[in-house]
Parts: C-alpha cells; sequence; structure tokens
C-alpha cells in the first residue's frame, strides 16, 4: 500500500447565527498561514517533504504531501503516517490516503503513460502530486477513485 497525507486548514467550518437580519453568517474561517504553520511543525519533528499537492489549500481545501523516512526504522508509509499522527496532535485534522505511485524518468511522455494505466484500470484522476527527484526517481502520487 502507497499512502499520502492530506491535512485540511479551514479553522471553522460553521458560525451560529444569532437571528438578527443583520447579521451575515459566516459558513467557515480560514487561517492566514496555516500552510506555513503545518511546515513549521514538519520541520521541527524532523521531517522532509518528498511530495506536496493540493488545491484551495488555504480556502478550506487540502494541502497533500509524503515526507522520507527519518531513520532506518522508517519507510516512507511509516513516516507519512507518523506526521499524520504529531499533526493531530497539534489539532490539525490529518489523515493518509492510499495513492497509486511510479518513480519516472524524466522524459517525454513518462507522466502521459502512468496516467494512461491509471484510466485503463477504470480509475478517474483526483489529484497527481509530484515530488523532488530522488535515486529512484521523480516520485508521482495519483489519488483515485472508482469510475461508476
Amino acid at each position: 500500500m502507497h499512502v499520502q497525507a492530506k491535512a485540511v486548514t479551514t479553522g471553522s467550518a460553521f458560525a451560529d447565527e444569532d437571528g438578527d437580519e443583520n447579521t451575515t453568517a459566516t459558513s467557515a474561517t480560514y487561517r492566514p498561514g496555516a500552510v506555513l504553520g503545518i511546515l513549521d511543525i514538519l520541520q521541527r519533528e524532523g521531517f522532509n517533504l518528498r511530495t506536496a499537492t493540493g488545491q484551495r489549500i488555504e480556502l478550506g481545501g487540502d494541502f497533500g504531501f509524503t515526507v522520507d523516512p527519518r531513520n532506518s526504522n522508517e519507510d516512507f508509509e511509516t513516516a507519512t503516517a507518523a506526521a499524520v499522527d504529531i499533526l493531530r496532535g497539534e489539532g490539525i485534522d490529518a489523515h493518509l490516503v492510499e495513492v497509486q505511485v511510479r518513480y519516472l524518468t524524466d522524459v517525454a511522455g513518462a507522466l502521459r503513460d502512468f496516467v494512461s494505466n491509471v484510466s485503463d484500470q477504470g480509475l478517474l484522476i483526483e489529484d497527481i502530486a509530484v515530488g523532488t527527484p530522488s535515486q529512484a526517481g521523480i516520485p508521482v502520487q495519483i489519488t483515485t477513485v472508482r469510475a461508476g
């Protein structure tokens, strides 16, 4: 199994109305610098990001990432799970999702071929994360959902 962490940066989802017609209800509160806060925690705990992705990250979306193992007792999955646990301990809504992973070479068509393989499995692509190169190649993660 390959995993990616997802951290949600919304401060709160709803605000109560007081019944006053002149009061505008707030449906969500966003924290400026929320991603920086997540990155600060990960750095403080000794994590190095290998991949990162996201959409509307500080506007109610999520920040997806994986981290390198911090020692020889960890692999990418256990290190990323440890990062999620630490973020949860800091009050951040974080969880793991399964992803398709390939280490690509830097040649024309490599990503296209990976996407084609995922599509051929009848999967819909929700998100693509491209990481920093390692000895194994360029890590690419695709988050999918089953079609139909």
